[in-house]
């Protein structure tokens, strides 16, 4: 019987004009975006380089030039600049246009000091400051009487730390650090709220319009009351799950078209966002059923949902704000394991590279547990408040009512 009410569930949105047009709609400007995007970053492959890794040397450490450009090949450009400019240099650059990380070699002959600019997230290019320390070991050989040819450099090990001055300029920004997450988890935040906000809405409108047309109680004389919840949330899951694959397959099209597939590897994401989909829905619309069952009109609905849609609110913040501001912090982690709360977290996490596989596990194992026990409740006030006619009951009237 159950798989009966699910194909009537399915059929329902299926047959649904609004719902037909809006995903037709949905996927084609997916589509249109990933052809947009192809022509916005095709670019001109002919065009020459902007710009690249930039080594500038103070004044007083002019000795080191030579060093340093042999130490590079010539891959890194080396700038002279006046003694104490670092901070004027860097700064400069990073209010231009130039492209590519720079450093400036300060400090004094024999005590070089490395100058490097930060937006309190990155730290010194790792390349630069390998060049920057093998060109202060092979100064410091020469300057001891000690001759290095070219095999000398290609082979030559740091032995000199050199250490690292930081200047902050500006504060940490997602977009800017870290832009493919903060794009990838704000689309998937809103993704999986709208989809289960339909899906509730769905659910807690088909209860009270069953319940006030009287049709459950016919519908009751063939089948049991959590039989009937679960058939009815198992079809319109289905229905949203398959309805995401869609998506997902617009959007993999669209990033191929856009030429941006390989480079972004949202594979995972995207099945990890599937699956956080049907562990919230699953989560939230148990029990937006069973409160659905405790009105028997449609007047009623609003007071009965509201709650649900403003408990759903936390999650989603937790997701948008708390996770990108301390996506380490104890707290996020800990957040992001309770069911409820996970399926909002954990993708954020997941698209910040915060998050580990074991994490990501434990969190869908305990989302999976936790139906279950959110089921047994909302099926006991399913079933106590389906047949009930007249005022509004109360939860804890629903719980103790006996039928």
């Amino acid at each position: 019987m159950i798989v009966q009410i699910m194909k009537r569930e399915f059929a329902m949105l299926y047959r649904s004009r609004a719902m037909r047009l809006s995903t037709v709609v949905m996927v084609l400007l997916i589509l249109a975006a990933g052809v947009l995007g192809k022509f916005l970053l095709g670019g001109d492959d002919d065009a020459p380089a902007t710009g690249g890794p930039v080594v500038a040397v103070e004044d007083q450490m002019a000795d080191y030039v030579s060093h340093v450009k042999k130490v590079s090949g010539g891959q890194i450009d080396v700038e002279t600049i006046g003694n104490g400019e670092a901070e004027n240099y860097l700064r400069e650059r990073s209010e231009s246009d130039a492209d590519g990380p720079a450093v400036v070699l300060a400090g004094q002959p024999g005590t070089p000091d490395l100058v490097t600019a930060t937006d309190g997230m990155t730290g010194a290019d790792q390349q630069l400051s390998a060049v920057v320390n093998t060109a202060a070991t092979a100064w410091l050989m020469e300057d001891r009487g000690i001759t290095l040819s070219d095999d000398d450099y290609s082979t030559l090990v740091s032995t000199v730390s050199v250490p690292v001055s930081v200047v902050t300029i500006g504060t940490a920004n997602l977009i800017e650090s870290d832009p493919i997450g903060y794009i990838s988890s704000f689309v998937g935040l809103m993704v999986l709220f709208m989809m289960i906000m339909m899906g509730i809405s769905t659910i807690a409108n088909g209860v009270v319009e069953e319940k006030s047309s009287r049709v459950v109680e016919i519908v009751l004389t063939t089948v049991r009351p959590r039989t009937l919840l679960l058939g009815k949330i198992l079809g319109i899951g289905t229905f949203l799950l398959l309805q995401f694959v869609l998506f997902a397959i617009a959007v993999v099209i669209s990033l191929n078209l856009a030429g941006l597939w390989l480079d972004l590897g949202l594979g995972s994401y995207l099945a990890w966002l599937a699956v956080w989909l049907v562990l919230g829905f699953f989560f939230y619309a148990m029990a937006t059923g069973a409160l659905a069952a405790t009105a028997s009109r449609q007047e009623d609905l609003g007071a009965v949902t509201s709650p649900i849609s403003m408990t759903l609110l936390i999650p989603f913040y937790v997701g948008l704000f708390l996770v990108p501001a301390m996506p380490e912090a104890t707290v996020t982690k800990v957040l992001s394991m309770v069911p409820g709360i996970s399926p909002f977290a954990m993708p954020v996490r997941q698209a910040y590279d915060t998050v580990t596989t074991s994490e990501l596990l434990i969190a869908a194992a305990l989302g999976v547990v936790a139906i279950p026990l959110v089921a047994a409740i909302a099926g006991k006030i399913y079933e106590n408040s389906i047949l009930h006619t007249g005022r509004r009951l109360k939860i804890t009237e629903a719980i103790r009512a006996k039928n």
